[in-house]
C-alpha cells in the first residue's frame, strides 16, 4: 500500500512537471509572438490571463487591446488561443470565451460561437496557425523510411542469395543500391504529393450562399440582430426579389475587417435602436 501511494505521488509529480514544462514554453511563445501588438502592460497582462487559461479561472480574466498602429485582427487572435489552447488540452469554447474576454475590441462582431467555430480558419495572418503538419509529414516519412530500410535488407538479403549462385557479384551492387536509392526517393515523392493533395482538399469552396437563417447559426446571433446589422453594420447582403443571402468568404472578411471606429453596443442598445428605426409617429386626428 505505501508503494501505492508513493507510486500516485511520483505520478502527479511528474504530470505537475509536464504542465510545468508547457506553460513555460507557453509563455515564451508569447512574448515572442505578441511583443510587437501590445503594450509591455498588456504583455503582462495577457500572462496572468493564460495563467487563469489554464486553470479554468475565466472569471478573473481581463481585457486588453492591441496597438492601434499595429493591430491584430480575429484571424490571428484565433490562431493564437488555438496554438495555446491545444498544447494545454483546453476545449474549443473555453478558447473561443478567453480570446473573446480579452480581446474584445478586436472580436466585437464575432460571437464565442463562431469563434469556437473558426479557431483554425486558414487566411492572410500575423500570427500563424500551427497543427503541427510537418510533425505529421516527419512521422509519415518516418514509417516510409523505416519501411524502406527493411525492403532494403530484404533484397540485400535475396542479392546475398543470388550472389551466392552465382548469378550477381559484388560488381553489381552499386547498381542495385542505386536502383534501392531510386524507389525511395519516388516513395517520398509520392507521400509529398498526397499530402499536398490532401491540404488542397482540406480547403473547401467557401463562396457559397448562405440564407439568413445559416447566417444566423453561423454567427449565433439573432434575426432581429441580423436584419440590423445588415441595414446598419456593413453585412455584404445580396438581394434576389424577396429573399437575403450572404456570401460565407465574404462574411468571414466582414468580420475580420473589424469594422473599425465603431462603438461596440450592448444587446440592449442594439434593440432601443432597431425599435427607434421602425417606430412611427401617430397620424394626428381632427375632431
Amino acid at each position: 500500500m505505501d508503494n501505492y501511494e508513493v507510486r500516485v505521488a511520483e505520478i502527479e509529480r511528474k504530470k505537475a512537471e509536464r504542465q510545468a514544462d508547457i506553460k513555460r514554453v507557453i509563455h515564451e511563445y508569447t512574448t515572442f509572438v505578441m511583443t510587437e501588438f501590445l503594450s509591455k502592460e498588456d504583455l503582462e497582462i495577457l500572462h496572468e490571463n493564460i495563467e487563469y487559461f489554464a486553470y479554468g479561472q475565466s472569471d478573473l480574466y481581463k481585457p486588453i487591446r492591441s496597438k492601434v498602429d499595429n493591430s491584430l485582427r480575429s484571424i490571428d487572435l484565433m490562431h493564437f488561443v488555438w496554438n495555446i489552447g491545444e498544447r494545454l488540452g483546453i476545449s474549443l469554447i473555453d478558447r473561443a470565451t478567453f480570446i473573446h474576454t480579452i480581446f474584445p475590441h478586436e472580436l466585437k462582431d464575432a460571437s464565442i460561437k463562431y469563434l469556437a467555430k473558426n479557431l483554425r480558419t486558414c487566411g492572410v495572418c500575423k500570427i500563424a496557425l500551427d497543427i503541427q503538419h510537418r510533425l505529421k509529414y516527419y512521422c509519415l516519412l518516418i514509417v516510409v523510411s523505416i519501411t524502406s530500410l527493411c525492403w532494403f535488407a530484404a533484397c540485400l538479403t535475396k542479392t546475398m542469395l543470388y550472389m551466392q549462385k552465382d548469378k550477381l557479384t559484388f560488381n553489381d551492387l552499386p547498381e542495385v543500391v542505386e536502383e534501392l536509392c531510386e524507389r525511395i526517393a519516388s516513395m517520398e515523392t509520392l507521400l509529398a504529393e498526397k499530402l499536398h493533395q490532401q491540404h488542397n482538399e482540406a480547403k473547401k469552396d467557401t463562396h457559397v450562399p448562405m440564407t439568413v437563417d445559416e447566417v444566423c447559426e453561423y454567427l449565433g446571433i439573432s434575426k432581429s440582430s441580423f436584419y440590423y446589422k445588415a441595414k446598419h453594420g456593413g453585412i455584404p447582403i445580396i438581394k434576389q426579389g424577396k429573399h437575403l443571402f450572404v456570401y460565407r468568404d465574404e462574411l468571414d472578411k466582414w468580420l475580420e475587417s473589424g469594422r473599425k471606429g465603431e462603438t461596440p453596443i450592448s444587446i440592449e442598445e442594439e434593440h432601443a435602436r432597431m425599435l427607434a428605426t421602425t417606430r412611427r409617429k401617430a397620424n394626428p386626428k381632427s375632431w
